[in-house]
């Protein structure tokens, strides 16, 4: 992956860009570059299913990279919860949050318009070492994504959905 003209030139930084390119790769995810200017380096992921993942690092911080993906209700499930009573549509953002907050995963945007949910989780340099620990990384954050779209169905009354025909845009 040629160099980001916004990447930070520290070899330690590069050496974990690099670690976890080659473990994203091995897993049959697709990379893109893209950019932030509150990141070291970061790059864009998907997996087979189309899941979209942002894998990034703090230039901060060297011991950890984080995973983020945020998931968009499209326009028609905006309209479905916008016609729900605010109470209820409260009521089940809280129940989202504790069971994110189970989860293990980090989250932001569960409130009201109800519009997009963002997810992160960490994965520790140490975890780096093998590919076990990024995959439970990257189940824990796929887990979190389908406990947000399954919940949203279930609450609009919908069956759930397969990955490919959920409804929502999940980048």
């Amino acid at each position: 992956m040629a160099d980001n003209p916004n990447d930070i030139e520290n070899d330690e930084f590069k050496e974990i860009r690099e670690r976890v390119t080659e473990l994203v790769l091995a897993e049959g995810w697709k990379i893109q570059r893209a950019e932030s200017p509150d990141a070291a380096w970061v790059f864009m992921a998907e997996d087979p299913s189309g899941k979209m993942v942002a894998f990034g690092q703090n230039p901060r911080f060297m011991d950890f990279v984080d995973l983020q993906s945020n998931i968009s209700l499209d326009p028609a499930h905006r309209q479905q919860f916008e016609a729900l009573p605010q109470e209820e549509v409260e009521q089940f953002l809280w129940d989202l949050r504790f069971r994110l907050l189970s989860s293990g995963v980090r989250f932001a945007g569960l409130q009201q318009p109800f519009e997009r949910v963002a997810l992160r989780c960490r994965i520790y340099r140490d975890e780096l070492e093998s590919m076990g620990g990024l995959h439970r990384t990257l189940e824990k954050m796929s887990d979190a994504m389908l406990l947000v779209v399954w919940m949203i169905s279930k609450k609009l009354g919908q069956g759930a959905p397969s990955d490919q025909k959920m409804g929502f845009g999940v980048n």
